[in-house]
């Protein structure tokens, strides 16, 4: 099998990390683990069902409401 590129671009500040996996992209937890495997900071937003990525947790703090859920469009840093 082939080896797929990937871009993983941090939702936050918008930094970007190249990387490849061997099969496609299909589930939310699969992103999630691609971007831990990648150093970067991979969570779940059940508020808005979907896998969000980071590159650090300070990125992600920073896009966070009150009440800990993640905001629906990122706000510019």
């Amino acid at each position: 099998m082939e080896e797929i590129n990937v871009t993983l671009i941090c939702f936050s500040c918008g930094k970007k990390t190249y990387g490849t996996t061997n099969r496609p992209i299909q589930f939310a937890f699969e992103l999630v683990q691609i971007a831990r495997d990648a150093g970067l900071y991979g969570v779940f937003d059940m508020k808005h069902q979907r896998s969000l990525v980071f590159c650090n947790e300070d990125c992600a703090s920073n896009q966070k409401l009150k009440d800990g859920s993640f905001r629906l469009r990122a706000k510019r840093t």
